[in-house]
């Protein structure tokens, strides 16, 4: 695993990898980086340096993440430390999609999006579902003459207004529920 000294990184999508340019080449009309995986933070810094003294611009110094892949959607800001870029890698390694998702929900809050998986509720193909299966769960049987005159959709709808819940879709009938903090 790892940088440019080991195995180059390539914009497959298969494993988190970043664009990182130099900006001296960048200000002076050339265009010079290197694709990095984004793994380890000790080793996104040591590609970089690499590539900043490869740079055709004399003493070139500053860096900024231009592209990224393998991220399933995640944001990687421009000047985002290699830190946080591999531990969000690393988050969507383990989680996928579905985890770019809640970590979008939460505004790229690595906590909070752990926390919200922490209390996944399961994939439903509707809000509706979600609430149907946790009233008969919870609650007295609903008599087989009554099923029909409960709403379901508006109780997951309240549900979801009222905090309890938020759901992810990650596709048509894909609805994917959390506890609401």
């Amino acid at each position: 695993m790892g940088g440019s000294a080991r195995e180059p990184a390539h914009p497959g999508g298969e494993r988190p990898a970043i664009y990182v340019a130099c900006l001296a080449s960048y200000n002076g009309g050339t265009l010079h980086g290197r694709w990095i995986w984004a793994e380890d933070a000790d080793e996104m810094r040591a590609d970089t340096c690499a590539m900043l003294a490869a740079s055709p611009e004399p003493g070139a110094e500053e860096w900024a993440i231009h592209d990224h892949a393998g991220f399933e959607g995640a944001r990687i800001e421009e000047y985002q430390s290699f830190e946080s870029v591999a531990e969000i890698a690393a988050f969507i390694e383990e989680r996928g999609a579905l985890g770019a998702k809640v970590l979008e929900h939460y505004g790229q809050d690595l906590n909070d999006a752990r926390k919200a998986l922490e209390d996944y509720r399961g994939e439903y193909e509707s809000l509706a579902d979600y609430a149907e299966e946790l009233t008969a769960e919870c609650g007295p049987a609903v008599p087989e003459s009554l099923r029909h005159y409960i709403d379901y959709a508006a109780m997951g709808r309240d549900m979801e207004i009222n905090g309890d819940v938020f759901t992810v879709e990650t596709g048509h009938a894909e609805v994917h529920v959390f506890g609401g903090r």
